[in-house]
């Protein structure tokens, strides 16, 4: 299972919209348009900070414990798809193991 991707282009669009909205709503309560669209990004925050909590939260973590997940983690960081887990395809994938699971 791939996860949708999305881009960055895509996601910045979504960002100015946000504060083009902001700004038309601020100025229909009778701002003027210079101080609605300083107020509207304001509002909104940093637009960087934005893109990097929405890629951070498409990261995966999986937390492997114990003994009797040896050949489950191996086969998870060899990608492969005869375990549910091997079937999420991830780059910004995580793998944390204790050293019974580490084998």
């Amino acid at each position: 299972m791939a996860l949708p991707r999305r881009s960055h282009s895509d996601f910045a669009d979504e960002v100015q919209s946000h504060i083009e909205l902001e700004t038309e709503r601020l100025v229909a309560e009778g701002h003027d348009p210079e101080s609605a669209r300083l107020a509207a990004r304001r509002r909104f925050g940093s637009p960087a900070a934005a893109t990097e909590r929405f890629y951070e939260s498409r990261r995966i973590v999986w937390l492997v414990t114990g003994p009797d997940k040896v050949e489950p983690l191996q086969k998870l960081l060899a990608g492969d798809d005869s375990i549910p887990a091997g079937r999420v395809r991830n780059e910004n994938m995580i793998v944390v193991a204790d050293e019974a699971a580490a084998g």
